[in-house]
């Protein structure tokens, strides 16, 4: 393992990392969790990572974590990591469990890197960067069948789209070229399936990177209704409004908080209804309590809009009871009146 591994600082990458401009809109700073690839692979947790420049300046750092996912004997492994070395920069990278990967946690290894590039000196291509890492188990030693975290990175993104998307992989597979693997896995102990010997093509999923320009326009919050605009005892309230987006990236969420003190405030998301407007409801509050509502709308870009303070009193049960009394009393009247009238001709 440790002769296979020094061929990585000598390795040529067979291609370099494109530079595209693409016009996916995704959620800003999204980190959906990958799908592991059928074992034996290396992945990236986040699957995706997607940045606004109205929210996201230049010089942020962010994290990635390589994954593995092994069949039965595992007893060595080695990645490289390859990115787009003019859209980002490896700040630091390392093993999860410290001195060892959570995979080999537990068990006596020699570890290898990481050795991180970020000018492209390893691959041989101008502005193809690459992390290096590899991890051997002493003597006869393996693990079983698994799914575990080998390794973390941490990069800076270095470069913003003045108009459209960056978007590139940061990819576990890289650095493979015919006859030399320098991303693969070693099996320590003969399975039905992987015989002992090296695995040198394992599954891989990279992680896509995208850095989009957005603009700065909050979404627009309009044409809000209560329903209903008297509010009885215990009566659930139903709120909706208009909200649009302004910014080109979309509609992230929308919420209404309401408060019965003007103090503490619940939050509950607005959903989208079929004539286009976004609703949500406020439960039902005792005879005379005073509700203060607002809407507050975030879209894909980060930028924030709110419909400021609304309020309503609900009216307490008695109130009616009492208004039917008086309109009762003054049909009464009216009719003994009438009544009079015609007895007095």
């Amino acid at each position: 393992m440790n002769t296979k591994f020094s061929k990585l600082f000598a390795t040529v990458l067979i291609a370099a990392m494109a530079l595209g401009i693409v016009s996916i809109i995704a959620t800003p700073n999204a980190r959906a969790q990958s799908t592991p690839p059928a074992s034996p692979s290396f992945y990236v947790n986040p699957a995706s990572e997607t940045f606004y420049t109205s929210s996201t300046p230049v010089g942020t750092l962010f994290n990635v974590t390589i994954m593995i996912a092994t069949p039965n004997g595992t007893a060595a492994w080695s990645i490289q990591v390859g990115f787009n070395a003019s859209l980002l920069q490896v700040v630091g990278a390392g093993f999860t469990a410290s001195a060892t990967s959570m995979l080999f946690q537990g068990h006596s290894s020699t570890p290898a890197g990481p050795v991180i590039d970020n000018v492209g000196t390893t691959s041989g291509y101008a502005g193809v960067g690459s992390v290096e890492m590899g991890e051997t188990l002493l003597g006869t030693d393996y693990v079983n069948a698994s799914t575990a975290s080998l390794a973390w990175i941490t990069f800076n993104v270095t470069a913003a789209p003045k108009s459209g998307n960056f978007t590139d992989l940061i990819d576990p597979g890289f650095g493979l070229q015919p006859g030399v693997a320098e991303t693969y896995i070693i099996l320590q102990s003969p399975t039905t399936t992987y015989p002992t010997g090296e695995i040198d093509s394992p599954n891989t999923a990279p992680c896509t990177y995208t850095y989009a320009a957005a603009s700065k326009t909050p979404p627009t919050i309009s044409s809000v209704t209560q329903t209903p605009t008297s509010v009885n005892d215990s009566v659930e309230v139903s709120v909706t409004a208009n909200i649009t987006d302004n910014s080109g990236t979309g509609l992230q969420n929308a919420t209404l908080l309401y408060s019965t003190d003007n103090a503490t405030w619940t939050p509950v998301t607005m959903s989208l209804n079929g004539a286009g407007l976004y609703g949500a409801n406020i439960t039902g509050e005792p005879g005379g309590t005073t509700v203060y509502y607002e809407i507050e709308a975030y879209d894909n870009a980060g930028n924030m809009a709110i419909q400021y303070e609304t309020s309503y009193t609900v009216v307490p049960e008695f109130a009616n009871v009492a208004l039917l009394v008086i309109m009762m009393a003054i049909v009464l009247a009216s009719a003994v009146l009438i009544t009079l009238k015609k007895r007095g001709r």
